[in-house]
């Protein structure tokens, strides 16, 4: 059945709107994605951070679906400002002053979540996931080629991270709109509630 989409289609920041065929995708990977990707933890992250605005969490049996339509709402806006939803989205042309391949190569972003791969030393689960795809921590050019694929790996990787903190991302870690630079803004005036009640109908589909 064809979804339609309303709320979820909305527009973030100058970004446009989400194609329908990757809202169709993180559907879909939401409805197989492991339980433990939404469920409490003690980390300061993307549930804690975004709690004031799209909690507070349902109770009960909708208590897991409606925490994945939070994560898939914040996936849908977060991917908007790292990459215009762009799968393979290179490396940040604008980080350290314009000259961003003189950081460290494990701080070159890669993909859709502009993930990279100094994560991959920071959290356990982060080096474990990307162990099953045989990515080492040394593997800065594989991450990144993973990292820019379509596929469950940089969605998934992604979800890890923000399991671990909310810091990682710029445009989650900043509550606000920097006025003054676009390059400082924030997916935080643009999560929506009503997106994330249309991805939990989706997702009881």
């Amino acid at each position: 059945m064809t979804r339609q989409f309303v709320h979820t289609r909305e527009t973030v920041y100058n970004r446009g709107r989400a194609p329908e065929s990757f809202l169709d995708f993180i559907i879909d990977w939401a409805k197989q994605a492991p339980d433990a990707l939404f469920e409490y933890n003690d980390n300061p992250d993307v549930y804690s951070w975004v709690r004031y605005k799209l909690g507070p969490w349902k109770e009960g049996s909708d208590f897991l679906r409606h925490r994945k339509a939070v994560m898939l709402e914040v996936l849908r806006t977060l991917c908007g400002f790292e990459s215009s939803w762009d799968w393979e989205e290179g490396i940040d042309q604008s980080a350290n002053d314009g000259k961003p391949y003189e950081r460290d190569e494990d701080e070159w972003e890669a993909g859709i979540l502009q993930a990279s791969s100094n994560t991959l030393r920071q959290y356990a689960p982060c080096r474990i996931y990307a162990q099953s795809f045989g990515i080492g921590v040394e593997d800065h050019t594989k991450f990144r080629e993973f990292s820019m694929k379509k596929g469950i790996f940089p969605i998934q990787y992604g979800a890890i991270i923000l399991r671990q903190t909310y810091r990682h991302h710029g445009p989650l870690k900043r509550t606000e709109n920097n006025t003054r630079n676009p390059l400082k803004s924030s997916i935080h005036p643009y999560l929506s509630v009503d997106a994330v009640d249309e991805f939990e109908r989706f997702l009881q589909i």
